[in-house]
């Protein structure tokens, strides 16, 4: 399973960073050349963290179900002060690239650090083990309906990131921030 679910995230960076530039002038049709560039740039740079942050999710899964709690939990911790120390230390002299790489490091600490946890528990990423397809399948239906709702949500995110393209400068950041108070109570 886990390799299966390497390839298909490998395969969606890939894809990701080859369709970058249509992407993003989908998704933020008002950007500038200018705005454009770094927004697809940044992309590129970050795209990555996906494989590290969907195998760290799973590795998080396990953990959780051998009662490790704590470890699981410890992760996302260690990615934001990552992330947090490459604003501190990064920003003045690589500007917002250098928060760009300090996300992707942060993804790749929280991967490495759960990776050695569930190591230590027998568990070998490249490893064939055997899993009960009735039971996937049953899981799959099971979080299909938490998917669907959360693609709601994402997808008006994406509309409205699209709508504020096009408007003031700042206007998606204010947009972020409103979501964010909204979901608060989540």
């Amino acid at each position: 399973v886990s390799l299966r679910l390497l390839l298909v995230l490998c395969g969606i960076v890939i894809l990701g960073e080859i369709l970058a530039v249509p992407l993003t002038r989908l998704l933020a049709p008002g950007f500038s050349v200018e705005e454009l560039t770094l927004t697809v740039n940044l992309t590129r740079i970050m795209l990555p963290s996906i494989v590290f942050m969907g195998v760290a999710m799973l590795f998080s899964g396990i953990l959780n179900g051998e009662k490790r709690f704590a470890l699981a939990a410890s992760g996302p911790a260690l990615a934001n002060i990552v992330i947090i120390l490459s604003i501190v230390l990064s920003a003045r002299w690589r500007g917002i690239q250098g928060v760009a790489y300090g996300t992707l490091l942060g993804f790749a600490g929280f991967f490495l650090m759960l990776w050695i946890g569930v190591r230590k528990r027998g568990f070998h990423l490249l490893g064939g083990e055997p899993y009960d397809r009735q039971e996937a399948g049953q899981v799959l239906r099971d979080i299909l309906p938490v998917t669907l709702s959360v693609s709601v949500n994402q997808i008006f995110l994406m509309i409205a990131r699209g709508f504020g393209s096009s408007l003031n400068p700042g206007t998606i950041a204010g947009l972020e921030f409103a979501g964010r108070i909204i979901n608060l109570p989540i």
